[in-house]
C-alpha cells in the first residue's frame, strides 16, 4: 500500500518529516538517511529531492 504512493506524495511526507530548524536535536540532521534504508522505492525518492540534502 505506502508502495503505491505516487512519488509527489511520498516527497512531500518526507520534506514533512525534517526538522523545522536544523541543529534543535543532534538526529534532525540523520533524517534525510533513513528512508535510503526502507526500501528502493524510497530510496530513489529521497535521492532525488533535493531539498532533504540541503541542512547536511
Amino acid at each position: 500500500p505506502v508502495l503505491s504512493l505516487p512519488k509527489e506524495i511520498t516527497t512531500d511526507i518526507f520534506l514533512r518529516c525534517l526538522p523545522d530548524t536544523v541543529g534543535t536535536h543532534p538526529n534532525d540532521r540523520r533524517f534525510p538517511l533513513l528512508p535510503l534504508y526502507v526500501c528502493r522505492a524510497w530510496r530513489d525518492v529521497a535521492l532525488s529531492t533535493p531539498t532533504l540534502w540541503v541542512s547536511l
